[in-house]
């Protein structure tokens, strides 16, 4: 299922054909803009960033991060940090906007982090990447976010230790605890322990919204407002029910459990219904049992949805470690969670970008 509130009005679309300059500046009112053509299977954009940064393609796989802004396929009419949200944005409107013509009283809009109706922010990282924790606090800053905690508990070292690892393994109910000492596991057991750690302390907080990233997430052009848009959607929608624990719900019907949503975007996983080859295309979400979580490194969770994931976990062995295979199991055999993916996603991975802001252990393993 798609939710599209209304119909777009399609400028034009990216086929296999040339388009002049004048059409695109048109269409993106970019003057930096230098053509766009397209190939069958992969439209590109050629666009200049800066002095430094000219002629530079871009396809819907590519996502190039310049002074702390992902910048992908979807946002190139956006260049620049005074620009304002593409226009395709609407369609998931602010309470002040009646573009829709709907009536829909809204939760008073409190948040204790600047963006709407989220009370706490987790990131989940290691002690060692300050470039990490440098580049997401400029980020916050630009944003006024605040109320965000650092979650770096688990190390490979602890997870290591023999004691812990047979801790562990009853802990996350994986299919036995040996195969903690291989190398790998050791490396994936520090995040996945962290999203589990975190998901006890949402229920622990009775919180209504949880933002949850990893170290390496990097926001695309006017992130907070793309944020905000979405979350109103989805109370208007009736998929986010805010309340804490006494919101749960525990119904079998997809459209009205407890919901995960993934605002991420891993390896150019989109919904089929994402119109991916148009650069305006309008923004959706849809709903996924599996594969849910798309990737870890940037979703929301309820203390219901935390609640349905750690319920979850003595209900079937769990082969995998890494984290997002460990979630989708959960979501997956989950009689009452229900994820939602946002298209296109508003946070990246920096190990997935263009990196012109050189950020060292973007291009390391580093757990």
């Amino acid at each position: 299922m798609v939710i599209q509130v209304i119909n777009f009005e399609i400028n034009f679309v990216l086929k296999s054909s040339f388009f002049s300059i004048f059409q695109v500046a048109y269409l993106f009112n970019l003057r930096r803009l230098v053509f766009v053509n397209s190939i069958p299977q992969l439209p590109f954009v050629v666009v200049t960033l800066n002095d430094a940064h000219k002629n530079i393609s871009f396809t819907t796989q590519d996502i190039c991060l310049l002074n702390g802004t992902a910048y992908d396929f979807y946002s190139l009419n956006e260049l620049g940090h005074n620009s304002r949200i593409g226009q395709q944005w609407r369609i998931f409107p602010l309470p002040n906007e009646t573009i829709l013509h709907v009536n829909f009283s809204y939760p008073l809009p409190r948040s204790q982090t600047g963006l709407a109706f989220v009370d706490r922010i987790y990131i989940v990282t290691t002690a060692k990447l300050t470039d990490r924790h440098e580049n997401l606090r400029r980020l916050f800053d630009r944003y006024h976010i605040r109320n965000y905690e650092w979650r770096m508990k688990w190390t490979r070292k602890n997870c290591s230790i023999l004691e812990n690892q047979m801790k562990l393994s009853k802990y996350l109910n994986l299919n036995g605890y040996k195969r903690l000492v291989k190398s790998t596991d050791q490396r994936l057991c520090p995040i996945t322990m962290e999203h589990t750690d975190i998901w006890h302390d949402i229920i622990r907080r009775n919180s209504s919204l949880s933002l949850i990233l990893e170290d390496d997430a990097v926001f695309v052009p006017n992130f907070a407002e793309k944020f905000n848009r979405t979350i109103y959607t989805t109370l208007r929608t009736g998929f986010l029910r805010l309340g804490g624990l006494s919101s749960c719900s525990n119904s079998s019907q997809q459209l009205n459990q407890n919901p995960m949503i993934v605002i991420g975007g891993c390896v150019h996983f989109h919904d089929d219904n994402f119109q991916a080859n148009r650069t305006d295309a309008p923004p959706i979400l849809s709903r996924h049992k599996q594969s849910g979580t798309r990737c870890t490194h940037g979703y929301l969770l309820t203390a219901c949805s935390a609640r349905d994931l750690l319920k979850q976990i003595p209900r079937q062995l769990n082969p995998r470690l890494e984290s997002d295979f460990f979630m989708n199991v959960l979501i997956a055999n989950s009689p009452t969670l229900q994820a939602f993916w946002l298209d296109p996603p508003i946070v990246y991975q920096g190990n997935q970008v263009i990196d012109l802001d050189g950020i060292p252990s973007f291009q390391l393993r580093t757990y």
